[in-house]
């Protein structure tokens, strides 16, 4: 038991690094997309999706996701954590008058009052085991809401749905 818990620590420190360089890369890739280098922008999406699905296999290999609902349950303290981080920066952006982050904060914190309602929704079914319907599950890469509604525009910032992230 005691080597599981040391893997798991271990694993948490490489998940830390391994989830900055995600990020990394998927920005540098849509500022590359942005500047016409589509090809240079799909291959280093595969960078990292080579290193989410790396991840994906400790977590299984390490049985961290045991129990979905609980999951999904915790995020909603990650969350609130994330709100209590980003006071920080909201002080700071306002200081510096660093407008686009202020938006930025703005979405962050609409959309996930409005996604958890949606969220609850889906660990009541996943209580009962049963699957959600939906037509359409679409990302606003603008202010990053999730949408399961057909909608023309997105609801938070108004962009229309000829720009929205299919999945």
């Amino acid at each position: 038991m005691q080597n599981n818990l040391e893997l798991k620590t271990y694993f948490q420190e490489y998940l830390v690094n391994e989830s900055k360089a995600i990020f990394d890369l998927l920005s540098v890739s849509e500022q590359l997309e942005r500047e016409g280098l589509k090809n240079i922008a799909r291959y280093i999406r595969a960078l990292s999706y080579s290193r989410q699905a790396i991840i994906s296999r400790f977590y299984r290999n390490l049985k961290l996701i045991d129990d979905p609902v609980r999951i999904l349950e915790e995020l909603k303290e990650l969350e609130t954590h994330k709100i209590e981080k980003l006071e920080n920066i909201e002080l700071e952006a306002e200081r510096q008058n660093n407008q686009g982050c202020l938006q930025t904060i703005y979405f962050v914190r609409e959309s996930l009052k409005i996604e958890q309602i949606e969220r609850n929704r889906v660990i009541e079914q996943l209580k009962k085991g049963i699957d959600v319907a939906y037509k359409q599950i679409v990302v606003c890469p603008l202010c990053s809401l999730v949408i399961v509604d057909e909608v023309e525009r997105c609801p938070l910032c108004g962009a229309n749905k000829a720009i929205f992230k299919a999945f």
